[in-house]
């Protein structure tokens, strides 16, 4: 049996290592994770347009078009090839690409001018109205509509950080 001191130590020594442990992991995440803000980061791929509270996450907009003219169905498959992305800016390194969605779309043309390389055209959305039709929004007009997936429409990528 031991001694209540050898315990107290024990115990002690247990509170320090765990104190210490949580002190080291709590000083070392704030390290790893980089601040961002809004604007563009050739480390993201492109342009970020939208952060998290804490300014570590948030989704980054490609800097080009990835298909001038594409049904739904085969948007993804477009924003899935990185020949589509602009390597000069590293977009065509990251492969979690995706059709943003209805949301997405309208904080992108609320921002399109600081974002630039938008044309005033019809950007789909990964969003359906149903199995037949999918939502997209008019870069000119900002207005959204639904129309057929089989309808070519303009593809933007976005991607989450």
């Amino acid at each position: 049996m031991k001694s209540s001191k050898s315990m107290l130590r024990i115990f002690l020594g247990a509170v320090f290592v765990s104190f210490f442990t949580t002190q080291i992991f709590a000083q070392s995440d704030t390290r790893i994770a980089p601040l961002y803000k809004i604007g563009f980061s050739a480390k993201q791929g492109g342009y970020i347009f939208s952060l998290s509270k804490d300014r570590k996450h948030g989704l980054v907009v490609e800097t080009q078009d990835q298909a001038p003219f594409s049904t739904w169905y085969d948007a993804q498959n477009k924003i899935s090839d990185p020949a589509n992305h602009n390597n000069k800016y590293h977009g065509a390194y990251f492969r979690d690409w995706r059709m943003p969605t209805q949301f997405e779309l309208n904080l992108l043309y609320l921002q399109k001018d600081k974002v630039g390389g938008f044309a005033n055209k019809n950007y789909w959305s990964s969003s359906e109205l149903d199995f037949y039709n999918g939502w997209y929004q008019d870069f000119s007009s900002g207005n959204q509509d639904y129309i057929s997936k089989y309808s070519s429409v303009t593809v933007r990528a976005v991607r989450v950080f």
